[in-house]
């Protein structure tokens, strides 16, 4: 299953020095594959969704991704004027269509290259190499993703013309991506793909202490480890502890005593650690 997998328009071959944490990445897996998000009202129109799921409950503040045009239409091709950025529950496997997104963005870039920054020339074949460009999308509004519910994002890019704005390909995630296009008699058609496209989901920068500490983590570093046994033992038979500090925090069972009961507590919370996003770590509160 893909934790967080994620569509419509952006994808992020490596992460910048950013104030936010990537919570979750499909790097870009450095070929030319695209695949088209953008549309102007005609029969080009091809919009795509990808899903999600996090491990834990995170409130998601930007996205950053990768994506090109297709050299291919380049000549009919005109500039993009905003992207539209939405995020929908799941309904068997796809985007919940009937009961309409979760929530809706609309993002004026003002009509131009929708504050892109070229990152390199990518693949080969009959177009040659093709320019690809990194997108930093910052959300107006944050959104909140439950832990274990799988979402679907849509982020689709609009242009006067022949529309050819993708989503560049990335070789992680679970091969299941969702899209919609225009056909010929006007009418829309949907169906599933297996285009996983290149992003990052970005949250607030975590810190020691977000996800709460154990009582026996005496020195509050995220674990519970040797430095907290030292803190012990240097109260080791102290009596008169009290509120606030009960002996350096050493005292865990507050009976203003440090002793054998304290020294199992911070046994049985051994190498235990609460270092937020890594492994083995957990969130107490």
């Amino acid at each position: 299953m893909k934790t967080v997998g994620l569509v419509a328009l952006v994808a992020l071959l490596s992460v910048q020095a950013n104030a936010n944490f990537p919570l979750y990445s499909q790097p870009h897996d450095l070929t030319n594959t695209l695949q088209q998000s953008s549309g102007s009202g005609i029969d080009y129109d091809m919009f795509a969704w990808d899903d999600f799921t996090l491990d834990t409950t995170a409130t998601i503040l930007e996205i950053q991704g990768r994506g090109g045009y297709d050299p291919e239409r380049a000549p009919y091709a005109g500039l993009i004027s905003d992207f539209s950025i939405s995020i929908w529950g799941d309904f068997y496997n796809g985007p919940d269509i009937g009961a309409g997104p979760l929530i809706l963005y609309d993002l004026d870039t003002g009509i131009g290259t929708a504050g892109e920054t070229f990152v390199g020339n990518f693949g080969s074949g009959g177009f040659g190499p093709t320019p690809m460009y990194d997108y930093h999308l910052v959300l107006p509004t944050p959104f909140t993703a439950n832990s274990g519910k799988k979402y679907w994002v849509y982020i689709g890019a609009f242009q006067s013309g022949v529309p050819n704005w993708g989503l560049a390909h990335s070789s992680t995630g679970n091969n299941r991506g969702y899209m919609s296009f225009v056909n010929y008699a006007g009418g829309t058609n949907w169906r599933s793909t297996t285009f996983d496209a290149a992003f990052a989901l970005l949250i607030k920068d975590p810190v020691c202490g977000d996800w709460g500490f154990y009582p026996a983590d005496l020195n509050q570093d995220c674990r519970v480890d040797l430095f907290d046994f030292v803190i012990l033992a240097g109260q080791w038979l102290a009596g008169n502890c009290a509120n606030p500090l009960w002996c350096n925090g050493a005292d865990l069972n507050k009976n203003n005593s440090v002793d054998l009961a304290d020294l199992l507590q911070l046994a049985a919370n051994w190498v235990q650690c609460t270092e937020p996003y890594m492994a083995g770590c957990v969130k107490l509160n």
